[in-house]
């Protein structure tokens, strides 16, 4: 059974191209395009329930688990990356995935926006892999991918 993610993304094509590319061992629920939606749905989601509006996003909208982690994408700041972590404090522990940007240089051009989330989401498997094996699936705490 494919475990549910979240995916927070700046580029819909790229997020898309993230979704496509995590399958089949990890399903991404639910797809956030900005701040002020991360900050607003996340929350909800640890705290296993749907959004208030879920048909906006581009996940799969199967809201019968809990996400087992919280990815965010390149064109999030640390300040914005922070209230995301902060608007969902005392909810369920997860591990946040951001980018390592030490490794930006190994990644494809983003203006293939196709290429550049098949690469984040190869990166994004083998962290949350690792992970899993860890025993870090329930858990808070913030992870390099």
């Amino acid at each position: 059974m494919a475990q549910p993610v979240v995916v927070c993304g700046r580029n819909p094509k790229v997020s898309e191209a993230v979704r496509a590319n995590l399958v089949p061992e990890y399903e991404v629920i639910h797809i956030l395009m900005s701040l002020e939606a991360a900050q607003a749905d996340i929350p909800d989601l640890l705290s296993g329930k749907a959004p208030a509006d879920p048909a906006s996003n581009k996940g799969s909208q199967n809201y019968t688990s809990t996400p087992v982690a919280v990815c965010i994408g390149g064109g999030y700041d640390d300040n914005a990356f922070d209230s995301m972590r902060k608007a969902s404090t005392g909810l369920a522990g997860v591990p946040w995935l951001r980018p390592d940007k030490s490794r930006l240089a190994e990644m494809p051009p983003r203006n293939d926006p196709e290429g550049y989330g098949k690469a984040t989401a190869e990166r994004i498997k083998v962290a949350l892999d690792d992970l899993r094996e860890q025993g870090v699936f329930g858990k808070d705490g913030v992870y390099l991918y």
